[in-house]
C-alpha cells in the first residue's frame, strides 16, 4: 500500500487521539490535546493537533464574545430544540468560526455533548436578545 484511504487515516486519528489523551492522563495534567483537521495526498499525510492549557480559551470561544455582542446574541441563552424525529436537543452557543461564511455558530448539545453549526438567521432566531417593554 503506497497511498492512504480515508478508512486507515480515520482510524489513525483515533490511535493518535487515544495515545494523546494517555501522555494528557500520565505526565500532562492540566493540558488537553486534540488531534485536529488532516491533510493527504498519496502515502503522506498531516495532522493538526491543538493543544490546550485548561483554563484557556479557544480562539472560536473568544471570537465568540466579539460577534455576539455585535449580533445581539444572548450566549447564555440555552434554546430547547425537537427535530423532524421528535429528538430533544438542549444547544447553547460556544464558539464562532471566522472562516466559514455560511455556518460560522458553533453550538454544543448540552444533553450529549455533540457540536453543530449554525448560520446567521439560525443564530438570530433561537439566541436573539428578549426585547422588553
Amino acid at each position: 500500500m503506497t497511498n492512504f484511504t480515508k478508512e486507515k487515516l480515520k482510524d489513525l486519528h483515533n490511535e493518535m487521539q487515544k495515545a494523546l489523551e494517555k501522555m494528557q492522563d500520565e505526565t500532562w495534567s492540566g493540558v488537553t490535546f486534540n488531534v485536529d483537521s488532516c491533510t493527504y495526498r498519496g502515502g503522506e499525510a498531516t495532522f493538526k493537533v491543538k493543544v490546550l492549557l485548561d483554563g484557556a480559551e479557544t480562539k472560536e470561544e473568544k471570537d465568540l464574545k466579539k460577534m455576539a455582542i455585535l449580533s445581539r446574541l444572548d450566549t447564555s441563552k440555552v434554546h430547547d430544540y425537537h427535530d423532524h424525529r421528535s429528538v430533544r436537543y438542549r444547544m447553547q452557543l460556544v464558539g464562532y468560526k471566522t472562516k466559514a461564511k455560511k455556518m460560522p455558530w458553533i453550538v454544543e448539545d448540552r444533553l450529549s455533548g455533540n457540536e453543530y453549526k449554525l448560520t446567521d438567521a439560525q443564530a438570530r432566531q433561537w439566541f436573539e436578545y428578549e426585547v422588553q417593554s
